[in-house]
């Protein structure tokens, strides 16, 4: 079976991410090719990848199944759909809840556009890929639509981190118990209302992995509430899970998620996580796996980060446990060649 990916770009991005981990896993039995738009390549695939353009056309009668990630990529095989062969078979995976993250991105009127575009465009595939059964139910105009979690590969938990950041970290291991980010920061990670609680919880320091349109905002809001002491910003780190050992608690304060990467590797390496109560993540996970708070509610984030701390052990047992049964790359890789196939 031959099979082309195509990507917005080759960056370090949850979508572009699980696509890689789903070339690795299926990269045996097939023949896979990868075509990108962006000029970012900070991640390698063990395929062929070639840079076009939006109106360069491939020769989609190479193929058997043409894979897409994203809204370019959609529109993409959605505008040179006339030259694609009827044995050859688009699909598309979605994300995100398309509303919710086009309305955190740029405003409700601009969601409901786009996202009713992208939907109409959804329509037209032989096939589309959801990460849970909640988006499923958001998406039930589109009739030919499964769904597939997410899944990484065991990573190595044993490498190091930058001397200076080691340093910091350490020191304030000795005094508080650390939470931890990492993450692009955007709106919709609603990092702001850790850092509206942490006034509230003396014993606790703040540690961000990532860039993003908020950081600045971030950084004035813990100089405003008095806690830049017990608040820091790494930036960008290549293979952010390096700090998670580093971690107590993994903080997932989403408004909207489409299936975290780095809670699964959290969950891998055993971090209890604090996690937003929103029903995509109801759906993944539970109360025994991890805590979760009411969204713009500090008492109950609070009650959550507390929560975490005295059952720290049964958290971190439980999450390593749901990710050796459902939450690996290669269980999410067979699904997709199966998938392929039965198309």
């Amino acid at each position: 079976m031959r099979i082309a990916f195509i990507l917005p770009s080759l960056a370090n991005r949850g979508p572009v991410i699980i696509a890689k981990y789903i070339i690795e896993g299926i990269i045996t039995k097939c023949k896979v090719d990868v075509y990108y738009f962006d000029n970012i390549t900070e991640l390698d695939f063990p395929c062929k990848c070639q840079r076009i353009n939006f109106f360069e056309s491939i020769d989609f009668s190479k193929y058997d199944i043409v894979h897409s990630h994203q809204i370019r990529p959609d529109i993409y095989l959605w505008f040179h759909k006339k030259k694609i062969i009827n044995s050859c078979k688009i699909v598309s995976t979605v994300h995100q809840d398309i509303f919710k993250v086009l309305k955190h991105s740029y405003n409700q009127i601009i969601a409901l556009i786009a996202g009713k575009f992208w939907i109409k465009i959804l329509q037209k595939f032989d096939m589309v890929v959801v990460l849970t059964n909640t988006m499923k139910n958001q998406l039930n105009n589109i009739k030919n639509c499964t769904v597939i979690y997410n899944g990484i590969p065991e990573l190595n938990n044993n490498l190091i981190i930058e001397k200076e950041d080691l340093l910091l970290i350490k020191e304030l291991s000795s005094k508080y118990t650390i939470l931890g980010v990492s993450a692009l920061l955007g709106k919709v990670k609603g990092i702001h209302q850790i850092i509206n609680v942490l006034p509230y919880l003396d014993s606790c320091a703040l540690i961000v992995i990532g860039e993003g349109e908020e950081k600045m905002k971030l950084e004035k809001l813990a100089f405003d509430l008095g806690v830049s002491n017990r608040c820091f910003f790494l930036g960008f780190k290549h293979q952010g899970y390096r700090y998670f050992n580093y971690f107590n608690i993994y903080m997932l304060t989403s408004y909207s998620e489409g299936f975290p990467i780095c809670s699964i590797e959290a969950a891998q390496f055993g971090v209890p996580i604090v996690c937003s109560k929103i029903p995509v993540l109801e759906e993944i996970y539970t109360t025994d796996e991890v805590s979760f708070f009411e969204l713009d509610n500090s008492s109950s984030l609070i009650e959550a980060i507390k929560r975490a701390m005295s059952e720290s052990k049964i958290f971190s047992m439980n999450i390593k446990e749901k990710y050796e049964i459902s939450l690996k790359a290669q269980i999410m890789a067979d699904k997709y060649l199966n998938l392929y196939e039965k198309m």
